[in-house]
């Protein structure tokens, strides 16, 4: 504001009287005056009203005194001291926030898993989340991912992907919420999810073959014991058999022996009158026959018995080396005498055969004299 000023130098023209230039400037300097408590005023009701704010249901407000939590305040009405002496930063506590992403994790069983997965937290705890962590929004991906691993890395792949999915993801969100209160970052996980349990695409086709493998493996293991519950009682009731036919032919043997002998015996004491010598050591010898031949048809029964038995048992402890072995053994007693040809088909898919063992067999022709120039 500029004030009347005084006229410098002599007058030039009508002069203002003194009186009315002191009331020119009394006015001036009053409604400067005026002008200032205006504007003054106005700064005090804006630095006055602005110390009041409003938290609204679902936030909590965060007060900074210098800079420095000094506390919280729920919803309603609040006052603070006027800035730079005091703020407040409002923090939706209310509001479900949300992260997904996918990785590749190893499992327990050295498989790899394609695993998408979503994270819902709210905050927990307002002071930490503002000062304890920085980007809080990646840290809680960068803890669902941590704890997301290290789940997946107890388990074998089939069972994450399977039955275990639902035991994987509560695991999941109790090791998430660890994490989260060791890094005192102020939130809570109120939901974790596997949106996505696969085996990559690059490796798939690898982990089919080998889960097809598996699945014959088993298979085989079950018809080979399947064969083996059968094999064993068959091969006992064959032994048992053959057991009960050798007694029974040693019976019969042993019987037709003694009867022959009586017979015998009769017919030599019928013949004593005349030859009883000779009858006395011919009877003598034919029951030592009898008896030697009945002792060798028990030893062979006994020993056929006795060899199936053993082998029995060698069949039970290597079932496909036995196979292999009497297989051989039969190839070779069929296979005895018979010529056998070894043929190369060549690339002409020809086979060309020269039947060597009948040139062999041909007598060698007698070689034809050559005359002579003195025999001439």
């Amino acid at each position: 504001m500029e004030y009347p000023q005084p006229p410098e130098g002599p007058p030039s023209g009508p002069q203002t009287p003194p009186i009315q230039w002191n009331i020119d400037r009394a006015k001036a300097l009053r409604w400067g005056i005026r002008s200032g408590i205006a504007v003054a005023l106005l700064l005090a009701a804006w630095w006055g009203f602005s110390s009041f704010y409003a938290v609204q249901p679902g936030e909590f407000g965060v007060a900074l005194t210098f800079g420095r939590h000094s506390g919280l305040t729920g919803p309603g009405l609040h006052y603070h001291l006027p800035w730079p002496v005091q703020s407040v930063v409002k923090v939706d506590v209310g509001k479900v926030r949300r992260g997904e992403g996918s990785a590749l994790m190893l499992a327990s069983d050295e498989k790899l898993v394609a695993v998408q997965l979503a994270v819902q937290y709210v905050v927990e705890d307002p002071a930490r989340y503002l000062f304890r962590v920085r980007a809080p929004e990646q840290v809680a991906f960068t803890t669902a991912s941590i704890a997301l691993r290290t789940v997946v890395g107890r388990h074998p792949s089939d069972f994450i992907m399977g039955d275990g999915r639902d035991t994987v993801q509560s695991e999941f969100k109790t090791l998430v919420q660890e994490l989260m209160d060791s890094y005192e970052s102020g939130l809570r996980a109120t939901d974790v999810q596997l949106l996505a349990v696969e085996h990559p695409q690059e490796v798939r086709a690898a982990i089919e073959d080998v889960v097809r493998a598996e699945e014959d493996r088993s298979r085989l293991i079950k018809e080979a014991e399947a064969n083996l519950e059968r094999v064993i009682p068959e091969a006992r009731g064959e032994a048992a058999k053959m057991i009960v036919e050798a007694e029974a032919y040693r019976e019969r043997t042993a019987s037709e022996a003694r009867s022959l002998a009586a017979k015998m015996i009769v017919e030599a004491e019928a013949y004593r009158e005349r030859t009883a010598p000779e009858a006395r050591s011919q009877a003598a010898r034919m029951v030592m026959e009898a008896e030697a031949y009945r002792e060798q048809r028990l030893l062979t029964a006994k020993g056929d018995a006795d060899r199936f038995l053993l082998l029995l048992e060698e069949y039970d402890k290597a079932p496909e080396v036995t196979r292999e072995r009497l297989y051989t053994e039969a190839v070779q007693r069929s296979l005895r005498d018979a010529d056998i040809f070894v043929l190369d088909m060549g690339e002409g898919g020809v086979s060309p055969l020269l039947p060597l063992a009948p040139l062999f067999s041909m007598p060698a022709p007698t070689p034809t004299p050559t005359p002579t120039p003195s025999g001439r």
